[in-house]
């Protein structure tokens, strides 16, 4: 975990570490926690880790590493590229090693005990997977992030927070920072994330609850969904048409009735809805108000029309705020769950 130092300048770090007098026999068969928490600071990242190891007599094993937690305070203070620059650089750092940003300090959310994991960290790990998977995050590992430095596409890593207290202390997914050129400018709420997930096609899972007739709310879950994005040249401009098509399964009604009543065509209008209004309203929040290009759109016209931005590079990550983003979204309910009497 990296972290503000303090008052003084550099950082603070956190690692979680296997004790090896906390194991009993295998992992696979500990019951206890196994792992330690430890603090230290320096005036840069690679600085903490040798006071780490001059602290503990102990050696950091970055091919074990499974996931680097960074404070929103380090990020409003330093770029991101700056911030990881020791694992970009060692040759031990894992590419797919995941990332998150933390509200708390970094140590809080590493000392996270739970009693499915021998290994705190590999429960981490798994929530930022399966987030993903069913739209709960955006997941994002340091090859993502290194990517991003190109310059053909910003950054964005999933937000945690710690809800609870003690044995009940739990980790929550709490959205999407957003990056631009490598800064922090803002984020996304669940909704929002839900809707970036869609445009990257990197949604798995999930589900969707609107609203039926008389206000009764159903709920669906996504079973498939798969998103084309196309651009064309606009005038001087370019217009974006991101095209979503998911299949979903009806999982929940609140009366028991509200299906029959609405019925699937116009149900599959709600779903379809909910989904073109996410998508908007991620578009419209990482372009518009946070001039951020997190979806590769500059890159998606150099690729299609590079004459409308070769001779004027600089100028396009604030020319996309100009551009055109048509979205539609198409979703078919493939079955109801039990058999409500639905037409």
């Amino acid at each position: 975990g990296i972290d503000r130092a303090g008052e003084s300048e550099g950082c603070a770090l956190s690692l979680q570490a296997i004790e090896a007098l906390k194991i009993s026999g295998s992992l696979t068969n500990q019951e206890q926690n196994a792992t330690g928490v430890y603090e230290t600071d320096g005036s840069s990242v690679a600085a903490a880790m040798k006071s780490f190891v001059t602290q503990t007599g102990r050696n950091t094993y970055l091919l074990q590493n499974r996931a680097i937690v960074i404070s929103l305070d380090q990020l409003k203070e330093q770029s991101l590229q700056a911030t990881l620059d020791y694992f970009l650089r060692n040759y031990e750092s894992r590419p797919g090693v995941y990332l998150a940003v933390s509200r708390e300090s970094p140590a809080e959310v590493l000392g996270i005990k739970t009693s499915s994991y021998t290994i705190p960290a590999e429960y981490l790990a798994t929530l930022l997977r399966e987030g993903q998977r069913w739209g709960y995050s955006a997941g994002a590992t340091l090859l993502d992030a290194e990517r991003s430095f190109s310059g053909m596409f910003d950054a964005y890593l999933p937000i945690v927070r710690v809800e609870g207290k003690g044995d009940d202390a739990a980790i929550i997914m709490d959205g999407t920072a957003i990056f631009r050129q490598g800064n922090y400018v803002g984020e996304l709420d669940s909704a929002e994330t839900r809707g970036l997930l869609f445009v990257q096609n990197e949604l798995e899972r999930g589900t969707l609850t609107v609203k039926g007739e008389g206000g009764v709310p159903i709920t669906a879950e996504l079973e498939k969904s798969h998103t084309a994005v196309t651009v064309e040249r606009e005038g001087n401009g370019a217009a974006f048409t991101i095209r979503i098509k998911a299949k979903a399964e009806i999982t929940e009604e609140a009366d028991g009735d509200a299906l029959r009543r609405t019925g699937l065509p116009a149900l599959e209008a709600l779903f379809a809805r909910q989904i073109e209004e996410e998508v908007r309203a991620a578009v419209e929040k990482t372009v518009q108000v946070y001039g951020s290009d997190i979806f590769g759109f500059g890159r998606r016209i150099m690729k299609k029309e590079p004459g409308l931005i070769r001779g004027s590079e600089e100028e396009w990550p604030a020319r996309l705020k100009e551009c055109a983003y048509r979205v539609s979204a198409e979703v078919e309910i493939r079955g109801i769950g039990a058999d409500t009497g639905a037409e």
